[in-house]
């Protein structure tokens, strides 16, 4: 495949990580008590994903993944409808966006695509960068970990008889009603008699349609790996297992884990399966 044009960037220029644009950091206001503002969608992989589509193929197949890309990040998509018609559960509003992400993610294309004064890229990711939808706060302590990661928003996880026994908000707390305890955060129909045992669970509709999208639409193009962190520890004298989150309440952090990236007991809700698909699948 011929070399695209589509951006300026070139492997031997490195951009930092910008800081969040003012329209960004109004919206999310004064920096709660432990936490920061989280990606779900890491800035490394959004940049380094932009720069191998644009190294490895031709301008118009460049240009098509990239604007979906940058659809995912800013979820313009009809599907994502729910995620703006629901405050999370820490009580973040995003209603007041539903025009956003269509306005925002043609900013960024205009931005890149446009390339004016030669820093097409370097704008582009700026505004990526400040994606609303792709950002909430979370706990540093726990974000850290998380590295270049997908940090889901939400996650339960199952006992070797395939009952909950761990959820993002209460590591080490036994679940017997999960909708009782995160409510409706769970966006979809959750069977809890057909969970597979010893099994973690992506509780949020807007990242199981992410994680889909990304699969689908760009993987197949790049060779960065995605990848989710799923960690365990003891924890009063019984084994946890648990996705690093930063959405993971303010419970003990371990300081000696076993980490296994991306195991292959995480699933996802495939909105058009109608069904849970393993991550790695």
């Amino acid at each position: 495949m011929g070399k695209t044009n589509v951006t300026v960037y070139t492997e031997d220029v490195e951009i930092d990580r910008p800081g969040f644009t003012t329209e960004t950091s109004a919206f999310f206001g004064k920096t709660p008590e432990y936490q920061n503002l989280c990606h779900s969608v890491s800035y490394n992989y959004i940049s380094n994903w932009v720069k191998e589509i644009n190294n490895n193929n031709s301008t118009d197949i460049a240009k098509e993944l990239i604007t979906t890309l940058t659809n995912i990040i800013f979820k313009n998509d009809s599907r994502f409808a729910i995620f703006f018609d629901n405050a999370r559960f820490d009580g973040t509003d995003y209603s007041g966006l539903k025009e956003y992400p269509a306005e925002k993610s043609q900013e960024a294309l205009d931005l890149l695509f446009g390339n004016k004064d030669g820093k097409g890229f370097e704008n582009y990711i700026n505004l990526m960068n400040s994606a609303i939808p792709n950002l909430r706060w979370g706990y540093a302590q726990w974000n850290k970990g998380i590295k270049d990661c997908f940090d889901p928003d939400g996650w339960i996880h199952t006992d070797s008889h395939g009952q909950i026994d761990v959820t993002f908000n209460g590591i080490g707390d036994i679940y017997t009603d999960i909708n009782k305890d995160i409510g409706e955060y769970i966006q979809f129909d959750l069977d809890l008699d057909d969970l597979d045992y010893n099994a973690f669970y992506l509780v949020s509709a807007a990242d199981c349609l992410t994680v889909k999208l990304i699969k689908e639409n760009i993987l197949p193009f790049v060779d960065t790996d995605f990848e989710i962190i799923a960690n365990s520890a003891t924890i009063n004298e019984k084994t946890v297992n648990y996705i690093q989150s930063s959405s993971n309440g303010m419970f003990c952090i371990p300081n000696k884990l076993a980490i296994s990236s991306s195991p292959s007991n995480i699933y996802y809700y495939d909105v058009d399966a109608d069904d849970w698909v393993d991550f790695q699948s």
